[in-house]
């Protein structure tokens, strides 16, 4: 399996990914910061891997411009304790 994390989703997401799944790459690590979705979209699949993001509109915006099933996660991240 091979997982690309999104730059919406913290770095400790994809540090415990690595832990499960040993070929874990960042949109951070790779310097594609503020890449448009459907061009990230299509580096993922180029890739053959899946897509981890914490935005479930983005999730579906990349479903509706390619009309095919998009292999992704979409994370909800719960407030730090201690926050709010």
């Amino acid at each position: 399996m091979k997982i690309k994390v999104d730059e919406d989703l913290p770095a400790s997401l994809a540090y415990l990914l690595r832990n499960a799944v040993p070929d874990v790459e960042t949109v951070a690590d790779e310097e594609l910061n503020g890449t448009k979705d459907s061009d990230l979209w299509k580096i993922v699949q180029s890739e053959k891997r899946f897509l981890a993001i914490g935005n479930k509109n983005q999730a579906k915006v990349i479903y509706d411009r390619n009309r095919a099933f998009p292999i992704i996660f979409s994370f909800e991240l719960a407030p730090a304790c201690g926050s709010g």
